[in-house]
């Protein structure tokens, strides 16, 4: 956890949520990190594009013969890249050859139909221009994918890097993508903010803090471990203080 400050300490406050028993609360409290460069991760953190990727899901599902899946199980198995996605999608006892045709369909279906449903989660446009020019990208989308739907949100110039995959040899939960995105800074003066276990392996891997968000893709109990679970945008704009 982030040390707090010993003289005067702010009150902490719990984060609501369910929690098992034995189990310790996660707490925050405001400014927790203020004036850090924030790393963010796209999907599921940033933006609910979870409608729009399980269409392109389907697409190739179906073109291959199969039956659509539910949005509420594609959400599962985003976060790891496009070619994970597809093998878990198709399943993973299926010929590599029809593994790899569902994720070149996939990309035929997502890139004619990359914004129809996907927005800004409620509170977070307000963040991000509020960090202009303090933060940065690190996602396992593909980086002209992820620069695209930057721009779709109005959000151009406000980050100082999108980090994509297939950007760099490695991808999360490598610490390589928040290196390149923090472009200098040093990992004790940043924040990764994320919604899944990956994120936090990567933080984690870059000597970084992470702070997590329980309005994404993961379930909230794969989030134990954060310094910090945001459970709405105005948590973690006092988290961030800003």
């Amino acid at each position: 956890m982030v040390s707090l400050p010993n003289h005067n300490p702010p009150r902490r406050r719990a984060l609501p949520g369910r929690r098992s028993a034995g189990r310790a609360r996660t707490y925050y409290h405001a400014g927790m990190f203020r004036n850090r460069f924030v790393v963010w991760d796209l999907d599921g953190t940033l933006l609910d594009t979870l409608d729009d990727i399980a269409a392109a899901a389907n697409a190739a599902r179906t073109r291959l013969g199969g039956e659509p899946l539910p949005a509420s199980q594609i959400r599962l198995y985003v976060g790891e890249g496009a070619e994970q996605l597809m093998n878990r999608v198709m399943g993973e006892d299926r010929p590599a050859d029809v593994r790899l045709r569902a994720k070149e369909l996939f990309f035929e279906h997502y890139s004619r139909a990359l914004a129809v449903h996907t927005r800004p989660y409620p509170g977070v446009d307000g963040i991000v221009r509020a960090l202009r020019g303090r933060q940065a990208i690190a996602t396992n989308k593909p980086g002209n994918t992820a620069r695209a739907l930057v721009e779709h949100c109005g959000w151009g110039g406000l980050f100082t890097r999108v980090v994509g995959g297939g950007d760099l040899p490695e991808r999360k939960p490598s610490a390589a993508p928040a290196l390149r995105a923090l472009d200098g800074t040093p990992p004790d003066r940043a924040v990764f903010v994320g919604d899944s276990r990956i994120d936090l392996d990567t933080a984690r891997a870059a000597g970084m803090p992470a702070v997590l968000v329980s309005w994404g893709f993961r379930p909230r109990e794969e989030l134990e471990g954060a310094d910090a679970i945001a459970d709405s945008a105005g948590q973690l704009a006092e988290l961030l203080g800003v």
